[in-house]
């Protein structure tokens, strides 16, 4: 989730806060690491959990790659996670091609990534 600027708002688990240059830009990375496509990703190197959970730990995170045209993906994404912020989530499959598009990949080129996280 995203803590807007002056909100006085401490995370329960602090140590996983990222700062970042802008809201927008903290819109764009919610949506990317909200998405199906970041939590196939860091689950192949995540440590394992009981449950069938992960443990996203800052390494863990901190190799997540971020797409090489971040002024664009950010402004693509970040109203995005804005509008999910205030309810207005999209649908899974909507999240992943607009994710998709912000690295440059066509979505269907993540099939297999996403196959083997949801088998």
């Amino acid at each position: 989730m995203v803590i807007a600027t002056g909100d006085r708002t401490v995370p329960l688990n602090s140590c996983y806060a990222v700062r970042a240059p802008s809201e927008a830009d903290a819109h764009a990375l919610c949506t990317i690491i909200n998405s199906r496509i970041a939590a196939a990703w860091l689950n192949v190197l995540a440590e394992p959990a009981r449950g069938g959970f992960h443990r996203y730990l800052a390494w863990t995170v901190g190799l997540l790659p971020l797409p090489s045209d971040w002024n664009l993906a950010s402004a693509a994404l970040g109203p995005i996670g804005e509008r999910a912020a205030g309810g207005d989530a999209p649908a899974d499959d909507e999240l992943s091609a607009l994710v998709a598009a912000a690295y440059g990949l066509p979505a269907g080129q993540l099939t297999p990534l996403l196959s083997w996280q949801e088998g």
